[in-house]
């Protein structure tokens, strides 16, 4: 099929491009009759949306991140204390996008801002080794050295997240914008490592790029994070 063959190595693509297409081949098609072309094509499994305008060819599943028996035991202190909206992941979760594997890896808590303070020090007590809002010299000093090391942040409004089973954790995408803006302790997955990551995700996963690009706007970032997925990975 010309169609699947003109787009087969491209990651994603726009309404416009699918418009393009068809113009090339001839046709000059209505912005109704260009609706009806994309709506079949989704109905026969050709395309799917992965973004407001934006498809991929190829349906791929969601992420969804298995939480490990230290975050249980994370939640369920946690869960003791506080009735607030939380997540909670790992970084090995981004190991698997990565060339150069990291000997080591740790948690992210995230958690409405008037309790993080509170909740730096139950988990203390309760023998976590867990850092607030750790700076870029206290991640190289200490948290990288160490196993098991949580970092307990404030959780950004209108944050996205799913369950897995009764835990809340991030979607992808909100963890890939995560790293993205806060280099400060994620700098681990800074320069090509980025790229890498970005690339394999949106290669093994179904990336919502409308969620995406608006959980990063809450961060301040979408018009650099959007530049950086066009220019190092999508465009290239």
């Amino acid at each position: 099929m010309e169609f699947v063959e003109h787009f087969r190595n491209k990651k994603v693509f726009t309404k416009k491009e699918i418009a393009l297409f068809y113009s090339s081949a001839g046709l000059e098609l209505s912005d109704n009759a260009l609706r009806w072309r994309i709506h079949k094509l989704k109905g026969q499994g050709i395309i799917m949306p992965v973004g407001r305008s934006i498809y991929s060819l190829e349906s791929k599943p969601r992420f969804l991140l298995e939480p490990d028996k230290l975050t249980k035991k994370i939640v369920t202190l946690f869960g003791q204390r506080y009735d607030v909206d939380y997540c909670i992941w790992d970084t090995k979760i981004l190991h698997n996008f990565m060339l150069h594997q990291p000997f080591r890896f740790f948690y992210v808590l995230e958690t409405d801002k008037d309790v993080t303070e509170s909740a730096f020090y139950h988990l203390k007590d309760n023998g976590i080794k867990v850092f607030h809002s750790p700076s870029l010299k206290i991640m190289e000093e200490y948290v990288l050295g160490e196993d098991d090391v949580v970092l307990i942040k404030s959780l950004v409004s209108r944050s996205l997240l799913t369950k897995a089973g009764n835990i809340a954790v991030p979607e992808l995408e909100k963890v890939l914008v995560d790293i993205f803006c806060d280099q400060h302790q994620f700098f681990m997955f800074g320069g090509q490592e980025m790229i890498y990551i970005f690339e394999n995700a949106i290669d093994q996963y179904n990336i919502n790029f409308t969620s995406m690009y608006a959980y990063a706007e809450r961060r301040g970032k979408r018009e650099m994070i959007k530049s950086f997925i066009q220019d190092k990975i999508i465009g290239k």
